[in-house]
């Protein structure tokens, strides 16, 4: 039963998230400064519900960094995890109210949309990237259609690729919502590519 908890716990709650609750700073790619030694380069990363510092080697789960930014044991990560996150675990408590259990679909709903959304930044950021690398390395010389696309996007490309790293979270909603557009300005230096 303990077991199960904290798999559910893990599968609900990754650990930046968690992380970024209880207060701590972690930056737009993922990377914050290392809690557990004197870090003046972000190399703590995460992924899911766990962590890893590259630096000193410290690891662990959603739990183990609600612990260590709390400061208590694990049952009481484990119940602080279960009340903030409305995720309404088994723990031995009263039975939720309905009230309770919609509030925690939601939560788990909203995550689950958040995860689509940095899933789709992460990705869009790449092709961006990629775009932009193709503008700036053209051969004037000999410009293919492809690189001659790219150079005319770039300033479109930049702003874009600019409020998916840098922008303020309505910023980057307000993407989110015109991926198509997005998409459309990615695909049309892939497009002329296979024209040309």
């Amino acid at each position: 039963m303990t077991s199960d908890i904290f798999a559910q716990i893990k599968e609900m709650v990754d650990a930046r998230e968690a992380a970024r609750f209880y207060g701590f700073n972690v930056g737009p790619r993922g990377a914050a400064l290392c809690p557990f030694h004197p870090d003046k380069h972000p190399s703590l990363t995460f992924k899911g519900p766990h962590y890893k510092c590259w630096s000193c080697g410290a690891h662990g789960d959603t739990i183990d960094i609600v612990k260590y930014l709390l400061g208590c044991d694990t049952w009481t990560a484990v119940r602080q995890i279960d009340r903030d996150f409305a995720l309404h675990l088994p723990l031995g408590d009263k039975q939720p109210s309905p009230q309770q259990v919609e509030e925690a679909r939601q939560r788990q709903r909203t995550r689950e949309l958040y995860k689509k959304f940095e899933a789709w930044r992460k990705e869009t950021i790449d092709q961006l990237t990629n775009c932009i690398r193709l503008a700036n390395t053209a051969d004037w010389a000999r410009l293919t259609l492809r690189e001659a696309a790219a150079i005319r996007l770039k300033e479109q490309l930049e702003d874009v690729t600019d409020r998916l790293l840098y922008g303020t979270p309505e910023q980057q909603v307000e993407l989110f919502e015109q991926r198509k557009e997005v998409l459309a300005l990615i695909s049309s230096i892939s497009i002329t590519s296979q024209i040309g």
